[in-house]
């Protein structure tokens, strides 16, 4: 049998690679040798393709990981179609970049991170496609069957990278999802590293008609080198802000719910109210207590050390991206900041702030872009609004966002 998956379900075959759930790939997804389309064959005694044809399971794919949605096959001609119910076969038409797809093993090709990027340009909101470019040129991978709320994998080679999406996307002349690949692009920064961190940059980079802050392609987890008296009188040899604004000295480092473990100190405390004698627990309250004591006061010093090296890096929280209205806050305090610090004019990005419609709009999008289960619905809102062209003219056929985030 062979089998070249494309678009969605070759997006979840890349993450479940990533995320280390594909048991027939243990060498990762750079090690896979690029190819073409293949002819899907049926498998040897069956005469008629169905679902019970196929087994993902080499992929770290269950049958229902896009729910009653077919999978996506490309083929290489019309003649190749499969003709069921359970298959949605795409016919690339234009030209296609030599290696725009990756040989996976087990009789499966996958559609390369290039080519599904691209690809994605066709039917996915903008800023729902940075996400995307943030995820696949990251150190992360959402979840393969739950990219919303699912485990998140953390520290893993990227996928790609701008540059290689920047190369593929100059030699697909006429395929669809060109134009908005190559718009978007362009406010997606290699380094991601984790999903919200991505929201952040993607919102502060993306221009305002697609409700971002209109600052550009930011510069993301770019590591500073302490200088030497620094590092002689004890300060940590180098530090990595999260976010980077090119051409100032202004930066956002991002602490979720879970940068300090204020739960293990509740904990611990309520163990002690249970047994007060007990030595071990009150040992363990302590070291509980020390540790998040110890996570603020490095905090605290990483900032100082960075603007010992003229670099001003203000803190985002959860509550910033939740709370509503409270990004536009942040980013407000960012401009201000740029601008009395850098000497840079903000008016443009300033803009963004200026229309109440607008503000409100915007922090239906956030909200729509984040991991908790309110998500969904701002998300079918979204959707909802792009399809009566509330927002702006734009693709009709839109796919469910809880796909891909």
């Amino acid at each position: 049998m062979n089998l070249t998956l494309d678009r969605l379900s070759a997006l979840a075959a890349i993450r479940s690679i990533r995320c280390g759930t594909a048991p027939g790939v243990q060498s990762g997804l750079a090690s896979l040798r690029r190819t073409g389309i293949a002819a899907p064959e049926l498998p040897e005694g069956r005469k008629r393709w169905s679902a019970s044809c196929i087994d993902l399971s080499a992929l770290g794919l269950a049958r229902d990981t896009r729910g009653s949605h077919p999978i996506e096959i490309a083929v290489p001609s019309e003649h190749d179609r499969i003709r069921s119910k359970t298959f949605s076969s795409i016919l690339h038409t234009a030209p296609l970049p030599k290696g725009a797809f990756i040989d996976a093993g087990q009789d499966f090709r996958i559609a390369s991170p290039e080519l599904v990027f691209v690809e994605m340009g066709a039917v996915m909101q903008p800023e729902v496609q940075a996400l995307l470019g943030y995820e696949l040129t990251g150190s992360f991978s959402r979840n393969p069957s739950d990219p919303r709320g699912g485990t998140v994998a953390y520290g893993i080679p990227p996928a790609t990278s701008v540059e290689k999406i920047e190369r593929f996307l100059s030699q697909c002349e006429g395929n669809a999802g060109v134009t908005q690949s190559r718009q978007v692009i362009g406010y997606v920064a290699n380094n991601a590293w984790s999903p919200a961190e991505a929201v952040i940059a993607a919102l502060m980079a993306l221009p305002l008609e697609y409700l971002g802050y209109g600052m550009g392609r930011l510069v993301l987890n770019d590591r500073q080198i302490a200088a030497d008296e620094l590092a002689r009188s004890g300060a940590r040899g180098s530090r990595v802000p999260d976010i980077l604004v090119p051409g100032t000295c202004v930066g956002i480092n991002y602490d979720s719910f879970y940068h300090l473990d204020l739960d293990s100190v509740i904990e611990a405390a309520c163990a002690c109210a249970l047994a007060p004698n007990d030595k071990t627990l009150a040992a363990a309250l302590e070291n509980a207590r020390r540790s998040v004591r110890d996570k603020v006061l490095d905090d605290l010093r990483r900032n100082r050390e960075l603007a010992a090296q003229g670099l001003v890096v203000l803190p985002a929280t959860s509550e910033d991206l939740y709370r509503k209205g409270g990004f536009d806050e942040l980013m407000l305090e960012v401009f201000r900041t740029i601008e009395l610090l850098s000497g840079k004019d903000m008016a443009e990005s300033r803009r963004a702030l200026a229309s109440h419609a607008v503000c409100e709009r915007r922090q239906t999008l956030i909200w729509s872009l984040l991991a908790w289960e309110q998500g969904r619905s701002y998300a079918r809102e979204q959707v909802e609004r792009e399809r009566r062209g509330i927002l702006r003219i734009k693709n009709p056929q839109i796919i469910e966002v809880d796909m891909v985030i």
